[in-house]
């Protein structure tokens, strides 16, 4: 099932397993919020922005820093979009 309140779920989820240091599961966590939300709110929205953000975080963390900086790139590219510069 889709809803954006199980996308929000798996997101708390997420960062509960990040703070455990759990980082693969949170990372499937947060990638399964992510599709979700893109499913059910399109390709540009804030929340879509947040999960990314939240992404990005996560993969810093593990010193992912090219995989991060992309995810930080797209959230701030759809904020400006739809919140403007």
């Amino acid at each position: 099932p889709s809803h954006v309140d199980i996308a929000h779920s798996l997101n708390l989820m997420a960062i509960l397993l990040e703070q455990q240091r759990r980082f693969d599961e949170a990372e499937a966590m947060y990638r399964r919020a992510l599709a979700m939300r893109e499913e059910l709110l399109g390709p540009s929205h804030v929340d879509i922005a947040h999960s990314l953000n939240l992404m990005a975080i996560l993969l810093e963390q593990q010193r992912r820093f090219d995989e991060a900086e992309a995810m930080y790139r797209r959230a701030l590219a759809m904020r400006e979009e739809l919140l403007g510069p």
